[in-house]
């Protein structure tokens, strides 16, 4: 469980936040490269106070079938 929580909050999540800060910036016409400097680190932090905990939950409490609904309410 500690090695899924760790993967999850080192490979996946610093990747899909880098390329969905990247995506926006794109997307409103300014520099990628501004937006990451500007809200990356604030952004895996807060990401790294709420996550890895709901993860573990998840990954030890919550059967197979019904994990992706937990993620999608806690994202709300």
């Amino acid at each position: 469980m500690i090695a899924r929580v760790a993967t999850d909050q080192t490979v996946f999540a610093s990747t899909n936040l880098f390329c969905f800060l990247s995506s926006m910036a794109i997307m409103e016409g300014t520099s990628p490269k501004d937006k990451l400097d500007s809200t990356y680190r604030t952004a895996l932090a807060k990401n790294w106070m709420v996550w890895p905990w709901v993860q573990a939950a998840n990954f030890t409490l919550v059967p197979l079938e019904h994990r992706v609904m937990v993620v999608n309410i806690v994202a709300l």
